[in-house]
């Protein structure tokens, strides 16, 4: 997995009344609409931000919190790797895939994560049901 460290202080902002996303959102800060990146990190009622990580996926997307990705572990004793789904999460000082359904996470920087594959298939506030049992 690649580091884009251009795009580590980049966040996007989930906009709870309209569900949309907004994104470079420090940037559009402008005094009107919203008066200050502040404002937006002390409304988390109003706004879920989140940030960039700094690492892309197999397709070249940026992954962000709050991203769903599927993944294969990186098990060298098993000959066959099963995908996994996890959402993005800031978690001990770093960024982590949560996988709810077996309560797990892996660091996005943990060697078995770097040598499998990861895509972004989706968030949690559009694509939850990814999460889910099947």
């Amino acid at each position: 997995m690649k580091q884009d460290k251009r795009s580590i202080k980049h966040f996007r902002c989930w906009l709870v009344e309209s569900k949309q996303y907004v994104y470079d959102i420090q940037k559009i800060c402008d005094g009107k609409l919203i008066k200050s990146f502040a404002e937006i990190l002390n409304n988390p009622e109003k706004y879920v931000v989140e940030q960039e990580t700094g690492a892309i996926d197999i397709v070249k997307n940026k992954i962000r919190e709050g991203d769903i990705a599927k993944y294969r572990n990186a098990n060298y004793q098993r000959e066959v790797f099963e995908w996994q789904y996890g959402v993005v999460v800031f978690k001990n000082c770093g960024f982590e895939l949560y996988n709810p359904i077996n309560d797990t996470s892996e660091s996005l920087t943990d060697i078995s994560i770097s040598f499998s594959k990861i895509e972004v298939v989706g968030n949690i506030h559009e694509d939850s049901e990814l999460l889910e049992e099947k």
